[in-house]
């Protein structure tokens, strides 16, 4: 429909034309030819408008593109933040662990002596 309206624009231009600059003598002949030319209008307009829905919808794909590479990096830089510090925390007990085990193990043995005294003398009672 779109073409036909504007063969319509272009043919009736062409016969305002052909009559010399002369005003039409039918008054019908003057509303289709308005009519004609404001179809035109708004089949431009139109064409236009689909223009920049079409060009927006490229900036909001853009946008949203950009929204998700930002996240996504965003989320790694959280993580690796979290693993450091969640490494960081494993090191610290570890070395604490190791820290209380040989503090029990100097304990245990310093009270070895002590605890071989106790068993013997329950064993073999001191005589008198």
């Amino acid at each position: 429909m779109d073409e036909r309206v504007i063969e319509q624009i272009k043919s009736a231009a062409a016969k305002a034309e052909s009559d010399g600059g002369r005003r039409s003598s039918s008054l019908l002949m003057q509303i289709r030819q308005k009519e004609l030319e404001i179809s035109g209008k708004v089949l431009e307009s139109k064409k236009k408008a689909e223009g920049i829905v079409a060009d927006a919808r490229k900036k909001a794909a853009v946008i949203v593109q950009e929204a998700d590479e930002k996240g996504i990096k965003q989320a790694q830089e959280y993580y690796k933040k979290e693993m450091a510090q969640a490494n960081a925390q494993a090191t610290e007990i570890e070395a604490s662990t190791v820290n209380k085990v040989s503090e029990i193990e100097n304990a245990a043995e310093s009270r070895v002596d002590e605890a071989v005294k106790y068993i013997v003398n329950m064993i073999m009672p001191k005589a008198g």
